[in-house]
């Protein structure tokens, strides 16, 4: 039955650490908007690809790719919104860029796999509470590693680049640093996929 494969699925999952969700934050805070999406979608592709996730089954997309892509498809529109009340928290590294960083870093994993759980729920279970209470009970060890990483990408990653790029410096400075990011952003891609 599809709710044993599903189940399956999950028990064959590893520990997470992933940076798509950092990347995805960083593509809208420092590339245009419109653009943003290319970044967490490339990154994903790219992965699915290495890992040997399946996109395609057959001549059928893998259906809970619609989930994992359109869930960093909501963190770029958020991140989009809440963009120019979030930029002048990292000015500097401080107490309140620190805690700015993994507030955000903490929503943007519990939004995704609230959405993906759904997702899960949507495709391979039954349409119950108990069917739902299920798939967010198996999803929870890959949510605390999801967590774990979340922390630590958007601490370490997002934390420097963004105070880098948006220091109190000239505007040619502030120009001269976006190259750098946006290489840093593509090496950290593919070195953790």
């Amino acid at each position: 039955s599809n709710s044993s494969a599903a189940s399956d699925v999950y028990k064959r999952q590893f520990p997470n650490f992933e940076i798509i969700t950092v990347l995805a934050f960083l593509a809208v805070m420092l590339l245009d908007e419109r653009i943003a999406i290319i970044v967490p979608v490339t990154g994903m592709i790219v992965s699915d690809i290495l890992i040997g996730n399946p996109v395609y089954t057959g001549a059928e997309i893998n259906k809970i790719v619609i989930f994992t892509y359109s869930g960093f498809a909501i963190l770029v529109l958020i991140n989009t919104f809440a963009k120019k009340k979030i930029e002048p928290y990292f000015t500097s590294i401080s107490k309140c860029s620190v805690i700015s960083i993994l507030g955000i870093g903490v929503s943007f994993v519990l939004i995704y796999d609230v959405w993906t759980n759904i997702g899960w729920w949507y495709l391979f279970y039954p349409h119950t509470l108990q069917g739902l209470a299920t798939v967010f009970a198996l999803g929870l060890p890959f949510m605390v590693y999801h967590l774990a990483s979340g922390i630590i990408t958007f601490l370490f990653i997002g934390l420097p680049v963004m105070t880098t790029v948006r220091s109190e410096s000239s505007v040619s400075d502030k120009i001269s640093y976006k190259v750098p990011a946006l290489i840093t952003i593509v090496l950290i891609v593919f070195s953790f996929v």
